[in-house]
């Protein structure tokens, strides 16, 4: 029985390199999301935070006190998890115009302004 050839090299070997070649990207992606998930788990102190939020050092302790940002508390000194700082700005995250808007025409009706 003949097998196929494409370019001179046999179907069997073409989809051994096509395997092999996926195996390697997918390792690479693999490798770089663990090396992305580590990073997000790394602590920062209160300037790393200052800066990756892009407030007042200040403004963060003030925030630390009140309990109203996700820190830790050890010897007198806050720290942050980056993927926690994350999850808090997107829990404040507003509706858009155009979903706040119905919203608006419901006052409007109910009060007559």
């Amino acid at each position: 029985m003949n097998k196929p050839i494409f370019l001179g090299v046999e179907l069997a070997e073409l989809l051994n390199g096509v395997r092999q070649i996926c195996r390697e990207e997918i390792s690479e992606l693999l490798q770089k999301g663990i090396t992305q998930a580590k990073h997000d788990d790394e602590f920062m102190d209160m300037d790393q935070a200052s800066v990756f939020l892009k407030k007042a050092k200040q403004t963060l302790y003030a925030l630390c006190s009140s309990n109203s940002i996700p820190h830790f508390s050890k010897s007198g000194q806050n720290y942050f998890k980056k993927q926690d700082l994350i999850e808090w700005i997107e829990s404040g995250r507003k509706s858009k115009k155009k979903e706040a808007q119905p919203n608006r025409l419901l006052f409007t009706n109910k009060h007559k302004i």
